[in-house]
C-alpha cells in the first residue's frame, strides 16, 4: 500500500508540475507578447502624431511641391512623412488669394487657392459636435470634421490614399469677400449678425446658407491633388439609388460582388459542422489559413509587381512632364529675352524720339526769343503816330504842302475833285513814317 501511495503522489506531483509549468510558460508568454503589442502601439502613436511646425530646415522646396511629389499611384502620401506638419500647418495658415465657388458635388464647398497657387476645397461647419442628425442615413448636410477624421482613420489603417485634411478658422469679411469671384460673392448675405454664403452644387439652396459665428466661420479644408493626376469617376457597387421606395440592384438581390457565394460556403460549413469531429474541423481550418496566406502572398505578388509596373509608367510619366516643363521654361525664357530686348530697343527709340522732340522745342523757342526781341527793338524806333488833319500847320512848309483849292471867277474856291478829310470827317487818314 505504501508503494501505491508514493507511486500516486508521485503521479500527482508530476501532474502539478507540469500543470504549473505550463501555466507559468503561457503567461509568460502572454506577458511577454502583451508588452511587445505595447510596445508597437506607442510605436504606432508616435509615429501617426503630427506636430505642425512651419520650419523646412532640410529642403528649399515649398510644402506644396513636397506635397505634389509624394502623390503616387496607389497612395497620396508616403509612410514616412516628416513633412506632413509642415504642409498641414501651411494648409491652415497660408493666405487665400482667390475665392471661387465649388461646382462639382452635392454638398456645400468653396474652392480657395492659398499662397503660393495651391488649390484647397473649404468646407464649411454645419452642425454642432454634439448634434446627432435623424432620420435616413443620408439625411442633412455632411460635416467638416468628419473630412478630418477620414483622413486620420486613413492614416491609422495604413492605406494612405485619403488627401490632406486640416480644419482652419476662416473671416469671410476680411479672407474671403475681398478676393472673392462675383459668382461667390452673388452667393453671401446676412442672417442678423452672422455672414452666410450657398454657393452653387447640386442640394445648394439660398434658404439654406452655412452661416458664420459673426465673421469668423470653422470649416475643413482639403488638399487638390496635382494637375498631372487627371480623376476618374468609379460607382461604387455597393451604392444606394437615395429615393424613397426604390432600391438599388444590390439592395434587392443581395449579391455583394462574391458576398453570397462566402455566404453559402459558410452556411454549409455550419450545418456540416455536425458531422465533422473537432481534429478534422481543426486540420480543415490550418487548410484554409495556409491556403489563405498563399492567396494572400501571391496576390501581395501580384500586387507588388503592378505596383512596380505603375510607378515606373508614373515616374516615366513624371519625367516627360518635367521635360515638357523644362523645355516650356526654356522657350518662355527665349521668348522673355527676345520681349526684353524688343523692349530695349523701342526704349532706345522712344528715348532719341524724346531727345529730338526737346532738340526741336529748344531750337523753337529761340527762335521765338529772338522774334521778341526784334520786335522790341522795332517798337523803341517806331515814330508816334501823327493825324493828317485837324492840326494847325506849324510853318511854312506845312503850309506849302497843303493841298490848294483852285479859285473860280467870281473869286471864291472851288471845291476839289477828289474829297479830303474835312469834306468827309468821318474818314481819317493817319500817315506812317515807313522805315
Amino acid at each position: 500500500m505504501k508503494l501505491k501511495q508514493r507511486v500516486v503522489l508521485l503521479a500527482i506531483l508530476l501532474v502539478i508540475f507540469i500543470f504549473t509549468k505550463v501555466f507559468l510558460i503561457d503567461n509568460l508568454d502572454t506577458s511577454a507578447a502583451n508588452r511587445e503589442d505595447q510596445r508597437a502601439f506607442h510605436r504606432m502613436m508616435a509615429s501617426l502624431r503630427v506636430e505642425l511646425d512651419p520650419r523646412l530646415d532640410h529642403t528649399l522646396q515649398s510644402p506644396w511641391e513636397i506635397a505634389a511629389q509624394w502623390v503616387v499611384p496607389r497612395e497620396v502620401y508616403p509612410e514616412e512623412t516628416p513633412e506632413l506638419g509642415a504642409v498641414m500647418h501651411a494648409m491652415a495658415t497660408k493666405k487665400i488669394i482667390k475665392a471661387d465657388v465649388g461646382y462639382k458635388g452635392t454638398q456645400l464647398k468653396a474652392l480657395l487657392i492659398l499662397e503660393g497657387g495651391q488649390k484647397v476645397v473649404f468646407k464649411p461647419k454645419r452642425y454642432a459636435r454634439d448634434y446627432v442628425v435623424e432620420g435616413e442615413p443620408y439625411a442633412g448636410y455632411d460635416r467638416h470634421n468628419a473630412e478630418v477624421a477620414a483622413f486620420h482613420l486613413d492614416r491609422i489603417l495604413g492605406f494612405r490614399r485619403a488627401p490632406l485634411v486640416i480644419g482652419r478658422f476662416v473671416n469671410l469679411r476680411t479672407e474671403i469677400k475681398p478676393v472673392a469671384t462675383e459668382q461667390l460673392l452673388s452667393t453671401f448675405l446676412m442672417l442678423g449678425n452672422s455672414t452666410c454664403f450657398y454657393g452653387k452644387c447640386y442640394y445648394c439652396r439660398e434658404t439654406e446658407p452655412a452661416c458664420a459665428d459673426g465673421d469668423t466661420m470653422e470649416g475643413s479644408v482639403t488638399l487638390w491633388l496635382p494637375d498631372v493626376w487627371p480623376l476618374q469617376k468609379h460607382r461604387h457597387p455597393w451604392g444606394r439609388t437615395y429615393r424613397e421606395g426604390k432600391l438599388a440592384s444590390v439592395e434587392s438581390t443581395g449579391d455583394h460582388d462574391g458576398v453570397p457565394g462566402l455566404q453559402k460556403s459558410s452556411s454549409m460549413d455550419r450545418t456540416g459542422a455536425a458531422n465533422v469531429s473537432p481534429s478534422q474541423r481543426l486540420v480543415k481550418i490550418r487548410r484554409r489559413k495556409w491556403r489563405t496566406r498563399d492567396d494572400m502572398f501571391s496576390e501581395l505578388q501580384m500586387s507588388s509587381h503592378a505596383d512596380r509596373a505603375q510607378q515606373n509608367a508614373w515616374r516615366q510619366s513624371m519625367s516627360d512632364y518635367r521635360k515638357a516643363q523644362y523645355e516650356r521654361e526654356e522657350r518662355w525664357r527665349a521668348e522673355e529675352s527676345k520681349w526684353r530686348a524688343e523692349e530695349d530697343r523701342w526704349c532706345q527709340l522712344a528715348d532719341r524720339r524724346q531727345e529730338s522732340m526737346l532738340r526741336l522745342l529748344e531750337h523753337q523757342t529761340d527762335m521765338l526769343q529772338h522774334m521778341v526781341e526784334l520786335q522790341e527793338r522795332q517798337q523803341e524806333q517806331r515814330l508816334p503816330l501823327q493825324p493828317l488833319c485837324n492840326q494847325q500847320p506849324s510853318s511854312r512848309s506845312s503850309i506849302a504842302t497843303s493841298p490848294r483849292r483852285p479859285r473860280t471867277r467870281c473869286g471864291g474856291l472851288q471845291p476839289p475833285s477828289h474829297s479830303t478829310p474835312d469834306d468827309c470827317p468821318r474818314i481819317r487818314r493817319l500817315a506812317f513814317n515807313k522805315f
